[in-house]
């Protein structure tokens, strides 16, 4: 079954700028869009979803078999062919920002950032990536904004979000007003059937969330 996406009502973010080479900048603000992904993204995710992995390896909340089994589920070739099938299937959000670059037509090209991966039906979020370059810049906000837009059109103005946060990202979710289900992270498969520790958490969205 497929999505019907839901765009931003209001088109952009603004958020705080930080010099970023290879980055156009505003004066004051940086702007962030959010869209529907096409197939056109699917490399670009992939790198950004692995480098997000990567970059959690130093916070050694994973052992390091947790960590090579998460990083092998989201690179290569599976972890294509997963985005590809939520890019398909309509539920594939992706993050992106103006870069220096130009097209053809000498209009700005935009880079994409940040990357999630919704169950609209499910209530649930299953992938949510930030390119480490860019995070702390609003991105991963919008992002959750965005996806919690999604699931409430699936089922009303109210509802309970949950996701399964990396143990890294439990801090982010909980600033956001995540709250984990249980005491201790639980065990999820991955794509390969090896185990890596997760924490379920769950948040009640309404409409008047922005």
């Amino acid at each position: 079954m497929n999505h019907q996406f839901i765009n931003d009502p209001t088109g952009s973010d603004l958020a705080p700028r930080a010099p970023l080479p290879d980055v156009a900048t505003a004066p004051a603000f940086e702007r962030i869009t959010v869209r529907q992904a096409t197939l056109a993204d699917v490399l670009r995710i992939s790198e950004l979803c692995s480098a997000a992995v990567r970059a959690t390896a130093t916070t050694n909340l994973h052992t390091p078999d947790e960590h090579e089994s998460w990083l092998d589920s989201v690179s290569g070739e599976e972890g294509k062919r997963h985005v590809t099938v939520a890019i398909k299937t309509g539920t594939a959000i992706v993050a992106t920002i103006a870069s220096n670059a130009s097209n053809v037509s000498g209009a700005a090209e935009s880079i994409v950032v940040g990357y999630v991966h919704i169950h609209p039906w499910e209530a649930t979020i299953s992938s949510f990536y930030v390119d480490p370059a860019f995070q702390g810049r609003g991105v991963g906000r919008k992002l959750l904004a965005h996806s919690n837009l999604n699931i409430r059109a699936a089922h009303g103005n109210q509802t309970q979000v949950r996701v399964e946060a990396s143990l890294p990202s439990v801090p982010f979710y909980g600033h956001l007003g995540f709250k984990p289900v249980s005491a201790e992270p639980i065990l999820l498969a991955d794509r390969f059937g090896r185990d890596v520790r997760f924490r379920t958490m769950t948040k009640n969205t309404t409409k008047e969330e922005n």
